[in-house]
């Protein structure tokens, strides 16, 4: 019996999860690893990301994930912090845990297509673990920003070269914007139509001089 209760003990133990820690802004330190300046240099960073593309991405550091994988405790994190989460969504959520040098990666559903999940463990060994390896949070963090940021600004300049016509002239964003856009489109078929008519009136006239002329009595 005591084997038994041990056994179970052990047990609620490892199955205790660790809680979600609320957060903090675009980064939550709460293992206190980043000094200000660090902090203010990454988020700088993560700003520009979000100013070029509109991807939000936040930064979560934790001492440990003791029970479970830094994997499973980002998507625990993911789903509390965006629990209104749907296909438009661009968020990214980089989690690291300084202690074990282990790092997880979600995307968005919005950016799934642009980071799909069986390239996130490449990209963080490109950037994030080296840094952890060596240390130096700060500079693994720095290089997760700048690695996954040209990853979208990529896309982004790549789907770019394919721009549809409508959206060369401007997709509409607000009624204001609606009207406008309606109006050039009015404005542009009303220019064709009115060469198609002119070309046509052209051709008719040709057409019945030259009828006139073929019927005209020889003098």
């Amino acid at each position: 019996m005591l084997f038994i209760s041990i056994f179970l003990l052990t047990g609620a133990i490892s199955l205790a999860e660790q809680p979600v820690p609320e957060q903090g802004g675009m980064i939550t330190d709460s293992g206190g690893y980043l000094s200000d300046a660090e902090k203010n240099s990454i988020e700088s960073g993560m700003k520009s990301l979000e100013d070029a593309t509109g991807v939000n991405m936040q930064i979560l550091i934790v001492k440990g994930v003791p029970g479970e994988s830094i994997g499973h405790f980002a998507s625990r994190v993911d789903q509390e912090w965006h629990p209104e989460e749907n296909v438009v969504s661009k968020e990214v959520l980089l989690v690291v845990s300084p202690s074990d040098n282990t790092a997880s990666l979600v995307i968005g559903e919005g950016l799934s297509r642009i980071i799909p999940e069986e390239r996130t463990p490449s990209l963080l060994e490109q950037s994030v673990l080296p840094g952890l390896r060596a240390g130096h949070v700060a500079s693994a963090l720095n290089s997760g920003v700048s690695l996954i940021s040209k990853v979208i600004e990529q896309a982004r300049v790549d789907n770019d070269l394919a721009t549809p016509l409508h959206a060369m002239l401007g997709k509409p964003s607000s009624s204001g914007e609606i009207s406008s856009y309606f109006l050039l489109m009015g404005g542009l078929l009303g220019v064709l139509a009115a060469i198609v008519y002119v070309g046509k009136r052209r051709d008719l006239t040709e057409y019945f001089k030259n009828k006139r002329k073929r019927h005209a009595p020889g003098r």
